[in-house]
């Protein structure tokens, strides 16, 4: 038995010292094609089902790695101006060599003239390959891609030089010259995303992802690559509305993107400061004067053209009413964040509630010392007070908590379910290229990241959490919409259908936006008076113009006059585009009036606000100036 045991423990030693020895060395050896001139490219050897590369190092002008018998290993191969190789080997153990030899020509992007191989001076022939029968593997599918570069100012071609890669060291690059030409690539389908870069003479420099994962239909459109000279200069001139003379003013611009404050001026000299920012970027201009009404405007909508020095001016009107301007910040970051103020009047004991991620304002009934308590999850409440005994007209009290995060955020367990978006023309029901989905946390207001899936947009949000969506495309107009996380998931509607509404040109005469501020002053309970939505806010839009805030303030003051009034608020729409979509903008729209109201010091009870979309026109929705009569805010007075 003891004998027997040393039989089977010498047996196994052989054994794994005989597949310890089952490895063997393989040089890979790479030449142009035509010239068979020798290159040193990036190769990359992988074996199959892992997703990193083998160890291996350059031997003078061999590659060398460690491989197995009859293994399928993929080998890439990438030097710039050469086509990339992709190809999989089996390899066996040379017989008469000590490392196994593999040539590889790649071959160039650019053939030359004569493609006949140059012939070699006479040297040692070469050792035979050895390897094992090549297996047949089915090439990756390819999808053809296709870009140009323009001016992002006067949206005019220009050449550039692209470069498409990945990490898989696969790569394809080109240039334009030529006016109106563009830059083709037939990309390999791959989870792993490319990464494209665009430079041209006299521009800053273009770098994006691209997700290339899945069979796109085969005319794609060209992709448009806008390329700036440099940083746009923004100056920023306020004046009074009513004299048209320059003010000092508080000024910021504000980051979409991530909500952080890229300048805060008080007292801006003349009215005016200038400004550099980021052309891909997007912002919000404010603008804030004692005694005047707040301004704030997303940039491309505040000038009608933006340019490399672009001149804003912003009118402010003046206000006879006073106000709390309450606003919360992270102490830490400096970032806005949404917060519930808790105000409360010393003398009379009242208590108003205000909750927002934006500036809010209060109105201040009479002279009192307020006490603000600010509350937001994951920071500590935060306690202040507003001594407001002695008011004058128009003035504005200014409150700006600004917040300790605590150490220990709050959890949540609620899980990440992923909504997949179908942007599509509202009249062909076709998708929208190069559409831009963008997707904000309302609490937290960050970014949500999407991705493309196909022909579809794709994110994974949390179930307890609302997010406010814009999608834009060139050519329609913007919609912005409200989505309840939990509420789409339990509903099932995990895949949405988006319907963009083109953009009319039209030479009839422009919509008059003349404004009657008294239309509201002799208004009586069973009566319903219709306002144009285009006097309230801008196309699919929700936020409310300013130039609608003389109105609602003399409602407001109409209301404060006759607390026996009760006012319902219905938003309308028209049948163009998808009739969910305008339900939810129409009731968007009439709840940023009630809140409006409400921050005028209306009482909650006194409002109610309700959204009916396209359900109940008033003429057919057969001509615009009919669908112009169904785009309308209704007032029921109770």
């Amino acid at each position: 038995m003891k004998r027997f045991f040393c039989f089977l423990l010498l047996s196994f030693i052989g054994f794994t010292s005989g597949f310890a020895q089952n490895e063997f060395e393989v040089g890979i050896e790479v030449k142009d094609k035509y010239t068979k001139r020798i290159l040193i490219p990036i190769i990359s050897v992988l074996a199959p089902n892992s997703p990193t590369e083998l160890a291996g190092q350059m031997n003078y002008d061999r590659y060398i790695i460690s491989v197995k018998p009859d293994i399928n290993y993929l080998i890439v191969v990438a030097f710039q101006e050469y086509k990339t190789y992709r190809q999989t080997h089996t390899f066996t153990k040379s017989t008469t060599n000590d490392r196994t030899l593999l040539t590889i020509e790649l071959e160039p992007l650019v053939p030359p003239k004569n493609a006949a191989p140059i012939p070699q001076k006479q040297q040692e022939p070469p050792q035979p390959i050895q390897t094992a029968p090549a297996t047949v593997v089915s090439a990756p599918p390819k999808q053809e891609l296709t870009f140009q570069a323009v001016d992002a100012l006067t949206g005019k071609p220009i050449a550039a030089e692209f470069m498409l890669s990945n990490d898989l060291k696969e790569s394809y690059s080109g240039t334009t010259r030529e006016p109106n030409a563009t830059f083709s690539a037939r990309v390999s389908l791959q989870p792993r995303p490319y990464t494209l870069t665009v430079s041209a003479n006299g521009y800053r420099n273009h770098a994006s992802k691209l997700s290339v994962s899945a069979p796109l239909p085969e005319k794609q459109p060209v992709q448009i690559i806008k390329l700036f000279k440099g940083d746009i200069v923004l100056r920023i001139k306020v004046l009074e509305e009513q004299t048209g003379k320059t003010i000092p003013a508080t000024l910021r611009v504000v980051s979409e993107s991530d909500n952080r404050e890229l300048m805060n001026q008080k007292n801006s000299f003349n009215g005016q400061i200038p400004i550099s920012l980021n052309p891909n970027g997007r912002y919000w201009i404010e603008a804030e004067a004692k005694g005047y009404m707040p301004y704030r405007k997303e940039l491309e909508k505040a000038v009608e053209k933006i340019s490399e020095t672009t001149t804003l001016t912003i009118r402010l009107s003046k206000i006879g009413d006073i106000f709390l301007n309450l606003s919360a910040i992270n102490a830490a970051t400096g970032q806005r964040v949404a917060a519930t103020f808790k105000i409360t009047a010393s003398l009379t004991g009242q208590v108003t509630q205000r909750k927002s991620a934006l500036p809010v304002k209060h109105k201040i009934v009479e002279p009192d010392i307020y006490q603000i308590e600010t509350i937001a999850p994951g920071f500590a409440s935060l306690k202040g007070e507003i001594d407001a005994e002695e008011i004058g007209v128009g003035q504005v009290f200014n409150y700006e908590a600004k917040l300790v995060p605590t150490s220990k955020q709050p959890a949540t367990n609620a899980p990440l379910e992923t909504f997949r978006f179908a942007i599509l023309d509202g009249q062909s029901q076709k998708p929208v290229p190069n559409a831009r989905l963008k997707i904000i946390n309302e609490t937290t207001q960050k970014v949500i990241t999407t991705k493309p899936a196909g022909q579809l947009k794709e994110t994974r949000l949390k179930t307890d959490q609302t997010y406010l969506i814009e999608i834009e495309a060139k050519g329609y107009e913007k919609i912005t919409m409200k989505m309840a996380a939990a509420e789409w998931a339990n509903r099932g509607e995990f895949l949405t259908n988006i319907s963009l509404v083109p953009l009319i040109k039209t030479t009839a005469a422009p919509i008059n936006r003349a404004i009657n501020e008294k239309i509201f002053d002799n208004i009586k309970a069973g009566q319903s008076v219709s306002i144009e939505d285009n006097i309230y806010f801008d196309q699919s839009s929700y936020i409310l113009r300013t130039e609608a805030y003389g109105q609602l303030l003399r409602l407001a003051a109409v209301m404060t006059k006759n607390p026996d009034i009760n006012i319902e608020i219905v938003g309308h729409t028209d049948n163009v585009g998808d009739a969910r979509l305008n339900k939810i903008l129409s009731e968007q729209r009439a709840k940023v009036i009630a809140n409006f109201l409400g921050n005028e010091g209306i009482d909650e009870s006194r409002l109610i606000y309700r959204g009916e979309g396209g359900t109940k026109p008033i003429a057919p929705n057969d001509t615009d100036q009919n669908r112009r009569r169904n785009r309308r805010v209704q007032f029921l007075v109770k």
